[in-house]
Order: C-alpha cells, then structure tokens, then sequence
C-alpha cells in the first residue's frame, strides 16, 4: 500500500511539476492538462488521461504477492500458468484492477462512455504491464518514435518512472526504501533456499551488499531512464540531483567498510583492493 500510494504521488509531482511553479501554476497544468515536449512536438495528457495515469499508479502492484516474476516462473504457481511466464506480475495487476471495476460498487468509471470506457481500459492496462522492469529499453524506445501516438508510450513511461523512483528521491527517503525492497528480496532468497531453488541475483543475504545494489540500480535502470525523461519534461531534471547525491552516499558507504589495506607486505600488488564490480541490474 505505502509503494502504491508513494507512486501515485511520484506520478502526481511529474505531472504537476511540482517544485517548479507556483501552486496556481500547478493547479491549472492539472485542470488543462499536462504538456510534455516530445520529439520537439507538443503532448498533451487530458485530464481522462491523468486519471487513467493516477488509476494505474495505485494499483500496478494491486495483490502483489511479495516475489518476483522469476519466483512464480520457478515455483511454476499458478499465474505463471496463466500467462505464460510473460509479465506475470503485471499482467496479474492489471486483471485484478479491471476485476474491481467491472463491480458497479466499486466502478468508478461508470460515468465514462462506452468509448471513453475502452479507452481507459487500454491506457491503465498499457501503463501497469509497463512496470516490468524487463520492457524498459521497450517503453523507452516507443517514448521517443517519431511513428506513433505519444500517449500511451508516455503513460507508461511516466508509470514506469515512477515505480521505480526510490533512487531519485531525497537520500532519507530513498534510503528507506532501499531497506523495505532488501528486505522483501532478503525473503525471497530465504524461501529459495527452503525450496532448493537457485537464490536469485541480489536476494542472497549472506553476500548481497546494499551500496553496491544500489548503485548498479541507479546506473544501469533509474539513471538512463530518468536522463531521457528529463529531455522531455523539465521538473524531471530536478531527480537527476538524487540520484548523482545517492549515488554519491551508496559510493561512499562502500568505501567506509572495506577492509584497510595490508602493511605486511612491500608489494604494492598485494595492498590494492580489488575494484568493486557492479551486478547487472535488478
């Protein structure tokens, strides 16, 4: 709930681009609609398309069941059955999302028109399966097509953006995060074991080390994303200082707890720590 309700709020701050403008200036980018330069072309997201956007913020991880695509694929679980090893996670939020809303107590679109209807269907649908970390060289080669509508290629970018924004966010809050998601992949890896699975890539707690995670995640995912977004949508550019700061804590954190160097010997070979090798990303 805290991660769902962090990202609608993420979403909200790209959107309204807050620490930017003023409050009035604010207000009104949500009433018009928001302005996205892309391809040199103006974007513009409706008020029905911030919605869809916010809808699908809150529920991208609705009835997440604490492991990963990976997990559920080598358990062989039931969801994995269902769609075929493919965004499975996704596609299973998605299907739990329009599962509530096709309920006439909790339909909130039951003002919409048909069309309208569909139309938002599709966009949430589009923008939570492109919370697999797995498509983002997809969401951000469909952001910057010059032969595409840039709608939905911006939903999801925005969502996916958001998802993943713990790096990009003031080094307290960041930085607890970064604990809460260490500790649900620590879980994972402990079930690993229990089953005889392979431990996944960074859920071993006996040898994961967090700065280093962190750091492979802010240059191999968050980074590169968030650089790009930036050229389209200008309060972005505000994350890119987290991130380089938290980088720079992560970096220094390492340093902190390396073992000293070795005075026992006069070869200079033996007294060099070896260089710290980032994991491929998470």
């Amino acid at each position: 709930l805290r991660h769902a309700v962090d990202t609608a709020l993420t979403t909200y701050c790209f959107v309204a681009g807050l620490g930017v403008e003023s409050d009035e200036a604010e207000a009104a980018r949500i009433a018009e609609g928001a302005l996205f330069m892309v391809n040199k072309k103006k974007t513009v997201l409706n008020r029905l398309e911030i919605i869809a956007l916010f809808v699908s913020a809150l529920c991208h991880d609705l009835d997440h069941p604490g492991r990963n695509n990976t997990f559920l694929i080598n358990t062989k679980h039931r969801l994995a059955l269902r769609y075929n090893d493919i965004s499975v996670l996704e596609n299973w939020h998605a299907y739990a999302l329009w599962t509530i809303l096709d309920q006439p107590v909790t339909d909130i679109f039951a003002p919409l028109s048909q069309e309208q209807r569909q139309i938002m269907r599709r966009q949430t649908i589009s923008a939570i399966l492109a919370t697999d970390i797995a498509k983002q060289n997809e969401v951000m080669r469909d952001l910057f097509s010059t032969e595409c509508d840039l709608k939905i290629p911006l939903l999801r970018g925005l969502l996916h953006a958001a998802d993943v924004s713990n790096p990009a966010k003031p080094w307290h809050i960041s930085r607890t995060w970064s604990d809460r998601l260490l500790d649900e992949f620590f879980d994972q890896g402990d079930e690993e074991q229990l089953l005889g699975l392979p431990i996944s890539p960074h859920m071993d707690r006996a040898s994961t080390n967090q700065g280093t995670l962190s750091i492979g995640f802010i240059d191999h995912i968050v980074l590169p994303l968030y650089k790009a977004l930036a050229t389209i949508h200008s309060p972005i550019k505000l994350c890119l200082h987290h991130l380089e700061r938290n980088r720079t804590i992560w970096t220094e954190m390492i340093l902190t707890t390396l073992p000293p160097l070795s005075s026992s010997s006069n070869d200079d070979t033996n007294n060099v720590s070896p260089p710290l090798s980032l994991p491929p990303s998470p």
